[in-house]
């Protein structure tokens, strides 16, 4: 399996997450961007580790300690990051 790759919403997710936490606690900002990028790089390995969102093809992955939501789908070998999304946010897929 290869290193996912990230969708441009997915990235957008990302420097919005950032660009918040930034404005609070840059050292927060970055935990939180490191566990994130962690947590997807664990798809390299189990990509299929994430639970299924229903019938979708969707597969969702918690990343731990800060409750966010990674939404993937795994295509053949490759593993595509759709969005990051905050769980309290509505991060089901569309």
């Amino acid at each position: 399996m290869r290193i996912p790759s990230w969708s441009p919403r997915s990235l957008d997710d990302l420097r919005r997450i950032q660009d918040y936490f930034d404005a609070i606690d840059e050292d927060l900002s970055e935990r939180i961007i490191r566990s994130i990028r962690s947590t997807t790089n664990r798809l390299i390995d189990h990509p299929r580790s994430g639970l299924p969102i229903g019938d979708s093809g969707f597969r969702k992955l918690i990343v731990p300690r800060y409750s966010y939501v990674i939404i993937y789908r795994v295509i053949g070998d490759d593993t595509l990051v759709f969005r990051v999304r905050h769980m309290a946010e509505d991060w089901h897929p569309a």
